[in-house]
């Protein structure tokens, strides 16, 4: 590639005509994808790897000869149709019109979240966001949120929090803190070890609580466990609240009573990423009323918050 035609390919990347025609192209999709969510069609795209690459190829092409719509409607049909009414929401949802305009828009300001000076309005955003999501949680107003990548990075930061905070911050601080024990089902979700290997509490001082068959953690099993830790020793107890293998909710409410009753400076954690988004059930009210007791809680409303497209 000669120097100018560089150039005038470097320039096409700022060119507003490109955003426009993308747009629209975009638009079109969507239109469609919102209004035929019928069961024609399926679920995930019947094609191979081999196949799926040859479309790339083609909607490559496609773009490259400024035809935006063909080309996107062309990727649209080799991606999981999550508007189809057979799809069931297990990590995505199909995402509501005005969250599609504000990620265009997002991506088109392109704010950095660092500091305040680099996003002024953004940042009211995040904190208008969050608010919500402490409402809708029962959380109580005195509660700070952190807008994360997902659930597992979630777990990291509440774990990181639990060990700042337990160890006085030395673990922070000079990269020394006492033998962490962290609680939780063997239904918990693979994250909350990780963290814990992570974050240098070691995934051998994770120690597993009894559970039923679903994975709801066994009330009696927390109390014994932590009778058996010294006064000196803090611990971590980590509660879900909807686990990815059967969808089973730990008895909350329960076992924070007891776990404050034995041991009032325990860390407790409510790994709510996949059921927070169950908070307008009146079956879980009492549930959700215990996480104003948590000192952390993970939520992820990308998953069951728009489970139900129609």
């Amino acid at each position: 590639m000669d120097n100018g035609n560089r150039q005038q390919s470097i320039a096409q990347l700022w060119n507003p005509d490109e955003l426009v025609g993308g747009l629209e192209a975009v638009g079109a999709l969507g239109q469609r994808l919102y209004s035929n969510a019928d069961d024609t069609g399926s679920v995930a795209p019947s094609l191979d790897g081999k196949a799926l690459k040859q479309r790339l190829h083609e909607a490559k092409r496609l773009l490259r000869n400024g035809r935006y719509e063909d080309a996107i409607a062309l990727l649209g049909e080799g991606a999981v149709n999550l508007y189809h009414p057979g799809y069931m929401s297990q990590q995505l949802c199909a995402p509501a019109a005005a969250s599609v305009v504000g990620d265009a828009l997002a991506s088109l300001l392109n704010q950095g979240h660092a500091v305040f000076s680099m996003s002024p309005t953004h940042s009211l955003v995040e904190d208008e966001v969050l608010a919500w999501a402490k409402q809708r949680l029962g959380l109580a107003e005195d509660f700070v949120g952190i807008p994360t990548g997902g659930g597992s990075l979630s777990n990291l930061s509440a774990l990181l929090a639990a060990r700042n905070f337990l160890s006085n911050w030395r673990g922070w601080r000079d990269g020394a803190w006492p033998k962490l024990t962290v609680f939780s089902t063997a239904f918990s979700h693979y994250s909350v070890a990780r963290a814990a290997g992570m974050l240098g509490i070691g995934v051998e001082n994770c120690l597993e609580i009894e559970g039923d068959r679903y994975g709801r953690m066994s009330v009696e099993g927390l109390a014994k466990s932590l009778t058996r830790l010294r006064d000196s020793e803090p611990a971590v107890v980590v509660l879900t609240l909807g686990n990815t293998a059967t969808g089973a909710i730990d008895p909350i409410a329960d076992a924070v009573a007891v776990a404050r009753r034995i041991r009032p400076d325990v860390w407790i954690h409510v790994d709510a990423a996949h059921g927070g988004g169950l908070f307008h059930l009146s079956s879980l009210h009492e549930t959700f009323a215990a996480l104003k007791e948590c000192d952390s809680v993970s939520w992820n409303p990308h998953k069951l918050f728009f489970s139900r497209f129609r």
